[in-house]
């Protein structure tokens, strides 16, 4: 019997760079299958800019067949503007998806760069030094690329890359004697002195 194939298509969302990258998951060996940048005309107005990337985004699901997707999740660093322009493309991406059936993982910056680079405050660099290594890639993707594949990877190794990232648990403690049972009748004895 072979061993279970999952595509995953991992996104880091915007409505001027929206980066993207698919990897493949066959029992513990990951190998990258693809990778872009969708470029957003940033002078356009932003319902244009989505429609494009809607049309983009449905050309990278048709052409790669991803059988699991994940996305980036908000995070709250960000002003009013920029945050509600990173909605708008993470319901973009999460559309696509659905409507071809796809289960939707969403990760925090944090916790990607803790999954992949070991700390969560990794920066872009560190980050896409360690999905080359992990992936073998021989050069380095654009960056919002490389953080869609760190995506995708933490994804596909929601537990075992995430072991490999953090310092190795220590044994734990042998439980101490139970304190020996006081008599009732040495505790009331107590409370009458």
């Amino acid at each position: 019997m072979g061993l279970r194939e999952s595509l995953v298509l991992g996104m880091d969302p915007g409505t001027r760079r929206f980066g993207w990258g698919v990897i493949c998951k066959s029992g513990t060996r990951l190998t990258h299958r693809g990778h872009g940048v969708i470029r957003l005309d940033d002078k356009a107005p932003l319902a244009e800019r989505l429609v494009a990337l809607e049309a983009e985004l449905v050309q990278v699901v048709t052409l790669y067949h991803p059988t699991e997707a994940a996305v980036e999740s908000m995070f709250f660093g960000l002003d009013a503007s920029a945050a509600g322009k990173l909605a708008h493309a993470r319901a973009i991406a999460m559309l696509v998806c659905a409507r071809v059936g796809l289960q939707i993982g969403e990760y925090p910056p944090a916790r990607v760069k803790s999954a992949i680079a070991g700390g969560g405050r990794a920066d872009k660099t560190q980050l896409g030094r360690m999905v080359m290594a992990l992936l073998k890639l021989t050069e380095a993707p654009a960056l919002d690329a490389s953080d869609a594949l760190a995506i995708a990877l933490t994804h596909a190794q929601r537990s075992p890359l995430a072991a490999l990232a953090r310092p190795t648990p220590r044994a734990p403690k042998k439980p101490a004697a139970p304190a020996p049972k006081r008599s009732a009748l040495l505790v009331r004895s107590h409370r009458l002195t």
